[in-house]
């Protein structure tokens, strides 16, 4: 079971410091709803040894061609990499969002 906070997802939607008119409350409060349903939270991580490259890093198996990301990992010897999702559930919800509001061509 995931939580949002109210208050969160109003500053995302430009609402900061003022209060949304009824509708747009009811709305919001009944998409939150629909995903906290929906929601199968994952998540893993995975620790792999860093290695700084002329003009970019390794990450265990993989090569990153990023100056930027190198500078970034200055002094480093592990990366952890994470992943996340709310699962499958929520990408039908947003999917049938979608397909309500642009049905597309006929």
């Amino acid at each position: 079971m995931i939580h949002t906070p109210r208050r969160e997802a109003l500053r995302y939607l430009g609402c900061r410091g003022t209060e949304p008119d009824e509708a747009t409350a009811a709305l919001l409060e009944e998409r939150i709803q629909a995903v906290e349903n929906a929601a199968e939270p994952r998540w893993t991580a995975l620790e792999v040894l860093l290695t700084l490259r002329p003009g970019g890093v390794e990450l265990g198996d993989w090569s990153i061609h990023s100056e930027k990301l190198r500078a970034h990992l200055e002094g480093c010897t592990a990366a952890l990499l994470f992943g996340a999702t709310l699962g499958v559930g929520v990408d039908r919800l947003i999917a049938r969002s979608r397909q309500a509001r642009w049905p597309g061509p006929p």
